[in-house]
């Protein structure tokens, strides 16, 4: 299995955080990349997602589902279609940082996903290399998801800001 392991800091507290990843509420609308996001139940185990995502002429579904939460601390997934993945939310209070004036808690949100790299090839992609294509979209990938996290923020804290995505471990397989 392969992997890819990033968080970020939010100025938010962890029940509010936990609600809005079992929620997904408002993520279509951080990325133009990201479509649709389909949600049928309520974020507790069983539910499932289809996450819609697509780029220039390339379109892919993720089909994931729950399999366990601990709330507010955590929220496990898999995929159940294509790619072959699974991983986590994490959601820490840091209780030595202090967040700024105007709110009362600083939490990391982690997503940690381990896929297998030999299903890559239930994404669709349009007859590119999967090296060639990874080395295209980096850098969308890097700019996207500081955009759709600093959304996150702005509507969590209230204001639009800057929000550093901490990498902790990259896919080596791509």
């Amino acid at each position: 299995m392969d992997g890819l392991d990033v968080s970020a800091v939010l100025y938010a507290p962890p029940e509010e955080l936990y609600e809005f990843v079992t929620g997904m509420r408002g993520y279509s609308k951080y990325s133009p990349h990201l479509d649709e996001i389909r949600q049928y139940g309520d974020g507790s185990p069983g539910t499932d997602y289809e996450i819609v995502v697509s780029w220039w002429r390339l379109s892919y579904t993720s089909h994931t589902t729950v399999t366990g939460t601990d709330p507010p601390e955590r929220v496990d997934w898999r995929t159940t279609e294509g790619l072959k993945a699974r991983g986590y939310w994490g959601i820490e209070p840091l209780p030595n940082v202090e967040p700024p004036d105007d709110h009362d808690h600083a939490t990391r949100v982690r997503l940690r996903i381990q896929f297998d790299p030999d299903t890559l090839g239930a994404v669709p992609l349009g007859g590119w290399t999967l090296d060639r294509l990874f080395d295209r979209i980096r850098p969308l990938v890097v700019s996207e998801s500081e955009r759709i996290v600093a959304g996150i923020a702005e509507d969590l804290e209230g204001e639009r800001r800057d929000v550093a995505i901490e990498v902790h471990r990259g896919p080596e397989s791509v």
